[in-house]
């Protein structure tokens, strides 16, 4: 686990004058268990400390100051240890606070406590942030209006009285699984906009499905029948940034054993949501059991079959439906979770490799391993490999690869022709210059074509454009792919005024498109070649 630097204070000793305002609970102890840990910042300080003033009466409260000293460490760590409830005052200025966030991060994630998260003022920006991944699916209870005031007051209370009677100390059975230190052997992968938790916790604008087909629902039913953890993103990753969220979404992946893929049309629309179908099948070789969620439509599940995502599903298992036309009690609910944690069982108690010292089936053979590390090699732009990068307003232009950054996940380009100018580009706009791969383009697929010629002193060439494929027809065994630009003249498209321009393309074969790389493939790559 990582480790934090947790920067908390203990609570002010009582007043030697005025003993109204002294609990009895803790009058003459030196111990750190309290009932509730306030984290929150200095800037809230008066809207916190008039919440807190009601529940001081009832329950034994420490709180957050952003002391660095050693002693003061040491203490709150094991105040946020002992407590049985950690309530988090959410704000702007909360959420830029490092220290404040790192708290947050210990708690939730690392000793997986019981958390409330109350929010100061009316901003949401924190939804937006690490702290709104850790607390999806949470309700939260906002002080943002004088008059639901007392209302809000009288919901906190309450809800601490059930979580502090109940002296559950946040130590679940999952949560003492995930303190063990094996990776969760069942990986979710689903997309936001497919969860009504995510819709609730105002995460996603809007969502398509039911609260029977909700997947962090499926998850927590799913761990309740099998009696183990499932990997969830938003339990946990510490990042949902760059390379760090890409990488252990990728070592999540990794680790598991199988893959539950709730998939739809809002899946197969999700970048990220491609990539983690791509990396777990195609690259790992993972064994999945697929679920379809969304809207069940015969032109949403269309969509979703002649994707890129799923051209690689597994074709010898029909998926199982959630779809809101399909289930619609919780009887028939049931019946479904029920035969796929039947399915994950069986797949779980696989006997144990001697050699790895790991349950579970030896999903990949050394043939497909191979060819998962050729398939990463031909997918990922390497230091000297020819690419189509791009250049400015959304043209891409012929380079080589001069070096490339992991932590920002850019690559520095020298282009073909002497332009020294716009060299360092982002992965997801490089791609290699080689043929795209039929089996790994589907409807949706975003990929590079051609149209229009370039100039530039005595050079000249083809300009790339970035595009999106929306049909695809087979004629005599050989497909060929339609599309349109991705880009319009209002994203600062240079090639709109040209009169070579059209907004669609008809009829490329595959050596006319070019793909770009799966970040979770780039980073493996890098890091095993």
């Amino acid at each position: 686990y990582l480790t934090f630097p947790i920067v908390l204070t203990p609570p002010p000793p009582p007043s030697k004058t005025d003993t109204s305002s002294v609990n009895p609970a803790s009058a003459g102890s030196n111990t750190t268990k309290c009932d509730v840990f306030v984290s929150k910042v200095s800037q809230d300080d008066s809207p916190v400390q008039r919440i807190t003033r009601q529940i001081r009466d009832k329950f034994v409260v420490s709180e957050s100051s952003g002391e660095t000293s050693t002693s003061v460490i040491q203490q709150t760590v094991q105040q946020i240890k002992d407590c049985s409830v950690y309530l988090v005052c959410l704000s702007d200025s909360f959420i830029e606070n490092s220290q404040a966030m790192s708290e947050l991060l210990y708690a939730k994630k690392t000793l997986g406590k019981t958390v409330i998260p109350v929010v100061i003022g009316k901003s949401s920006n924190w939804m937006q942030t690490t702290a709104g991944m850790l607390l999806a699916g949470q309700l939260y209870i906002q002080f943002g209006s004088e008059d639901v005031y007392d209302e809000k007051t009288s919901e906190l209370q309450s809800n601490l009285e059930k979580l502090v009677i109940s002296d559950s100390g946040g130590a679940s059975k999952i949560v003492a699984e995930k303190s063990s230190g094996l990776p969760p052997r069942v990986f979710l992968s689903y997309c936001w906009s497919n969860s009504k938790s995510s819709f609730d916790a105002g995460q996603v604008r809007s969502y398509t499905g039911h609260p029977f087909s909700d997947p962090r629902r499926l998850k927590a039913d799913i761990e309740e029948m099998i009696g183990e953890k499932v990997w969830l993103d938003i339990e946990q990753l510490d990042s949902v940034q760059g390379s760090g969220m890409f990488g252990q979404i990728a070592d999540g992946l990794k680790d598991s054993l199988i893959v539950v893929m709730c998939v739809s049309k809002e899946y197969t629309n999700s970048q990220n949501c491609q990539m983690e179908a791509n990396f777990a099948l195609r690259s790992l070789h993972k064994e999945a059991i697929v679920l379809e969620v969304g809207s069940g439509l015969v032109g949403d599940r269309n969509d979703w079959v002649r994707s890129s995502v799923g051209m690689v599903l597994p074709t010898d298992q029909k998926p199982y439906i959630l779809t809101a036309d399909t289930v619609n009690t919780f009887e028939q609910y049931s019946e479904i979770i029920g035969q796929i944690c039947r399915k994950l069982k069986t797949a779980l108690l696989e006997p144990i490799d001697a050699a790895e010292g790991k349950a579970g089936p030896i999903v990949a053979s050394s043939i497909e391993a191979k060819e998962s590390k050729s398939s990463l090699r031909a997918s990922v732009p390497m230091v000297g490999d020819a690419v189509v990068a791009q250049y400015a307003a959304w043209q891409f232009f012929p380079a080589k690869v001069a070096s490339f950054d992991k932590r920002s996940m850019k690559y520095t380009v020298n282009w073909d022709d002497p332009d020294p100018s716009c060299r360092v580009q982002p992965y997801h706009l490089v791609a290699v210059n080689v043929t795209a791969t039929d089996n790994l383009i589907g409807i949706g697929s975003s990929i590079l074509f051609k149209q229009g010629v370039y100039q530039f002193g005595s050079s000249s060439g083809d300009v790339w454009n970035l595009g999106e494929i929306t049909d695809i027809v087979t004629e005599d065994g050989v497909k060929y792919y339609s599309g349109k630009h991705s880009k319009t003249a209002a994203d600062g498209l240079a090639v709109a005024t040209w009169p070579s321009y059209r907004p669609t393309f008809e009829r490329a074969r595959s050596y006319d498109l070019r793909l770009f790389p799966n970040a979770m493939e780039m980073l493996q790559a890098f890091e095993n070649l």
